[in-house]
């Protein structure tokens, strides 16, 4: 019988209990992630410029999405542009996002001229976790209701002195809290803020913007038993899109802030009936205990109103 010797491995030169430790350090850490996910950030921009012969220059650049902060400068002939966008979870249940970025384009004395600026950045933190309801004594189904509260606040800002004249296509901030959720999915938040002209002649103009919602709720059913997903996502976007009527440059600033933040405040449970089960709880694979909303006749009353519902949204557009 001819005998063969396994090849040794890396992992066959660890002492067993270093092995053992380093299997159950990583298990612990795909145990827990679904609680606290990061982030993405990503930005993009182009901008179409002429030469001395009046030939077409295209600049262009696209980053991301990557899970961690961006904060970086792109330049041009007679532009720069400075990104800084963040996306985090900052706590299981929190979640913070901001996106925002300034362009100034100067073609005085450079041979290129410009004809059209486009810029993006986009921040997103997201809420990923998997959990059942424990405790709901003689009820097996039911509905799970999520009870978010957003925070933030937004700056646009447009400078065209002392003579210049160009085209806004899209000068735009926006902050949106969506539920993801298979069987609830659908946006709670969703506010978009804007430059209110479609052109900029001349004039230094900027605006703030506070975000401050009321509660705004997901309706989830549950089963006794079943694993149920917990999926939210805080997008932080800002745009631009403007085009050369008559002009030398300009300065843009897009800041939408969410980092003050997004805040799961609490969990109601109810049963089939639209009633609050208040022994019953929302509890994480990693054995994280969702917060407990403490006004049950507040759940019944929208379940009463919203019997068909699974996600309330709540929409709003400023200009």
């Amino acid at each position: 019988m001819k005998h063969t010797t396994q090849p040794e491995t890396p992992l066959s030169r660890i002492p067993s209990c270093v092995t053992l430790a380093i299997i159950l350090a990583l298990t612990l850490v795909t145990f827990t992630s679904h609680s606290l996910a990061d982030g993405t950030a990503s930005y993009s921009f182009r901008q179409d410029n002429r030469d001395a012969n009046f030939q077409p220059v295209v600049y262009e650049k696209t980053v991301g999405p990557v899970p961690e902060p961006l904060n970086a400068t792109e330049v041009t002939p007679n532009s720069s542009y400075v990104f800084n966008v963040s996306g985090l979870q900052t706590s299981p249940t929190s979640l913070s996002s901001r996106a925002s970025f300034t362009v100034g384009i100067d073609q005085e004395g450079i041979a290129e001229s410009w004809s059209m600026s486009k810029a993006n950045s986009v921040a997103e933190a997201s809420l990923v976790d998997f959990a059942t309801v424990q405790g709901a004594a003689g009820a097996t189904s039911g509905t799970v209701i999520f009870n978010w509260v957003v925070t933030g606040a937004a700056t646009l800002s447009l400078d065209t002195t002392p003579f210049n004249i160009i085209q806004v296509n899209d000068l735009s901030a926006s902050a949106k809290l969506d539920s993801t959720i298979p069987d609830a999915m659908g946006s709670l938040l969703d506010e978009t803020f804007s430059y209110p002209n479609t052109t900029s002649v001349g004039e230094n103009w900027q605006q703030d913007f506070g975000i401050a919602s009321d509660v705004v709720m997901a309706a989830v059913p549950w089963q006794a038993g079943v694993e149920m997903p917990v999926f939210f996502d805080l997008t932080s976007t800002v745009n631009l899109d403007v085009e050369n009527l008559d002009a030398a440059g300009f300065i843009a600033g897009l800041d939408i802030d969410l980092s003050n933040t997004a805040v799961l405040q609490g969990v109601g449970i109810l049963d089939d009936m639209g009633m609050q089960l208040s022994g019953a709880s929302l509890v994480s694979n990693d054995g994280f205990v969702y917060p407990a909303v403490p006004e049950p006749s507040s759940l019944s009353l929208l379940m009463i109103a919203l019997p068909l519902m699974q996600v309330v949204s709540r929409r709003r557009s400023k200009r």
